[in-house]
């Protein structure tokens, strides 16, 4: 059975001890319904999209579906170009 806020305190702890875990944190936290998550994930990537281009698919998924962003499909594009 899938626990997605089980999965999400461990790759948490995951993310902190090493940053290279931060786009598999955001992707899951993309997945949950709860909109602290869904800001979260947008907070780290806008954080990591200046020096980590592939940090544009989480925030291009979150503008093409509204996820913690309010819906844009300009923005997803120009995102995920």
């Amino acid at each position: 059975k899938k626990n997605i806020e089980q999965a999400i305190v461990w790759m948490k702890k995951a993310h902190i001890k090493n940053g290279d875990w931060s786009r598999e944190y955001c992707s899951l936290l993309q997945r949950s319904a709860d909109i602290c998550y869904l800001k979260e994930a947008i907070a780290i990537a806008n954080d990591k999209v200046t020096y980590d281009i592939s940090f544009n698919m989480v925030l291009g998924r979150a503008y093409l579906k509204g996820k913690g962003v309010e819906k844009n499909i300009e923005m997803a594009i120009a995102h995920m170009k």
